[in-house]
């Protein structure tokens, strides 16, 4: 996937889809999750089988993945607690 492509999806949609681009089995989703202290973001992912994984699968996990991602931010945050 190019780089443009994959910014591009993330902001319209705050996720990024790997649809068969690293292996032709495999699909995945991923999101940043913003340590907020200067570091680079981590990523939180779901991967697998590109036949259970399709487009569709992907799309609903997405905005899922997105809350998940905010919500370890935000315990980050606040010190985990």
């Amino acid at each position: 996937m190019a780089i443009d492509t994959a910014l591009a999806q993330h902001a319209r949609w705050g996720y990024v889809l790997s649809e068969q681009d690293w292996q032709r089995e495999i699909s995945a989703v991923g999101v940043p999750v913003q340590v907020g202290d200067g570091r680079p973001p981590l990523a939180l992912t779901i991967g697998g089988p590109s036949s259970y994984l399709t487009h569709e699968v992907l799309m609903r996990m997405g905005p899922m993945l997105v809350e998940a991602a905010a919500q370890i931010s935000m315990q980050i945050h606040a010190g985990g607690a």
